[in-house]
């Protein structure tokens, strides 16, 4: 048994009880119009399970996310847990993970997810002058107050919890601003989201540009290696330290080929990314046929091609064997041009040019830290570098000592 399956799931499709300006899921609701409210069925969800389960699939992975995963209700999560054990194969690994703006959080979600070793995504954007220039109720009232309540039950009841922030062009200027707020909240777990959404071929306006949200990458970068590193993990940070230590990166935007989850929705309809929820996309439904027959559909084979589809510059550029020219999104935008170059790709050359020579010192680091070895002592300043460098102490690592010691 080694197959690992992955379904991100959209119980209530893009329904949600906040109104954020910035969210791209609400272009869902030209596949799924006004037909309110979408709720995923228990035979829809056993359907997805019973063939998602199969023998000879080691693990799967469920990840709920909206719109709002949670008006669903708390009852519905407890049944699909049930769900889950009833199918499970002996010796497979079950997993959930959870995305939610927090609003509906209360003590009964936050016992039960920490009973079920749920991890949480939370947004918070920021501090609340940050957080509430995109995100607000339907009645353009802050959440801000009921977010950070959420996060309180969290802690009160250890349910693990990362903080999902999204850079747009508001906060884009403000990388020292929001990390340290974060650092003041003793947040450990950090993703930052770039936002990049465009009416047609207009961009809109709190879509980011490509050199401001690079700078905005780099001085995160520089607060978090002076600050952070090794108590504080941000998505992207991490992705780049596997990579330079010789792992596979997490995230499916730098793995080399897509088509690393399925997308499912409310009726069961099956896409293969959450980014292209439309009809050319649809792949079938949990109901007809198996997920086997999905990854040979002729639209699935398709989708997992356009990864690869060539651009000069991306064949010739040194930090290709980590971009691996980028997410399809950022390929397509703003003009569906799937063969275009990554619209962030300036931002990422930034990023990966800032931060290349300490990223050598990071990769060796890691690695020490993993092997339980203790940060070297005694090393003369014209030794050779204990980082295997060739380099001499004085002229590699012996900088970074003060990192060694955290």
């Amino acid at each position: 048994m080694t197959q690992h399956r992955s379904f991100l799931i959209k119980p209530a499709s893009w329904d949600c009880n906040l109104a954020c300006d910035y969210c791209f899921y609400k272009q869902t609701a030209e596949t799924y119009p006004d037909i309110e409210p979408h709720r995923m069925s228990d035979e829809t969800y056993e359907a997805l399970v019973v063939k998602g389960q199969i023998e000879g699939v080691q693990s799967v992975s469920y990840i709920w996310q909206g719109g709002e995963p949670m008006l669903m209700g708390l009852d519905f999560y407890k049944r699909a847990i049930e769900i889950q054990e009833k199918h499970k194969k002996p010796g497979q690994m079950i997993s959930n993970t959870l995305q939610t703006n927090g609003v509906l959080v209360d003590d009964d979600w936050a016992e039960f997810l920490a009973a079920q070793n749920m991890l949480v995504g939370i947004s918070v954007d920021g501090p609340q002058n940050l957080h509430d220039t995109h995100r607000f109720d339907h009645a353009k009232k802050s959440a801000y107050d009921k977010v950070f309540k959420a996060i309180e039950l969290f802690d009160k009841h250890k349910v693990e919890y990362n903080i999902l922030s999204v850079v747009t062009s508001e906060t884009v200027d403000h990388a020292k601003e929001i990390y340290r707020f974060f650092r003041e909240k003793d947040f450990h777990y950090l993703q930052f989201i770039d936002c990049i959404e465009a009416d047609g071929d207009k961009l809109m306006d709190f879509t980011l540009r490509p050199d401001a949200y690079g700078k905005f990458l780099c001085e995160l970068f520089d607060e978090w290696f002076e600050d952070g590193y090794p108590y504080v993990s941000i998505r992207l940070f991490d992705n780049i330290l596997q990579y330079r230590a010789g792992m596979q990166p997490e995230c499916c935007m730098y793995k080399n080929d897509c088509g690393a989850y399925y997308v499912i929705e409310y009726n069961g309809d099956i896409y293969p990314c959450d980014f292209f929820v439309e009809d050319d996309w649809l792949l079938g439904n949990v109901h007809i046929g198996t997920f086997d027959d999905i990854d040979k559909h002729p639209k699935h084979v398709e989708f997992t091609k356009l990864r690869h589809l060539p651009h000069d510059k991306c064949e010739a550029c040194e930090w290709f064997d980590f971009c691996q020219r980028g997410c399809i999104k950022s390929r397509a935008f703003p003009d569906d041009g799937y063969e275009s170059l990554n619209y962030l790709c300036k931002a990422y050359k930034m990023l990966f040019e800032h931060t290349d020579e300490r990223y050598e010192f990071l990769s060796w680091d890691i690695i020490r830290r993993h092997r339980g070895l203790p940060a070297p002592q005694g090393v003369g300043r014209n030794d050779q570098c204990p980082c295997g460098s060739g380099k001499k102490y004085k002229k590699c690592c012996e900088k970074y000592e003060y990192i060694m010691k955290k």
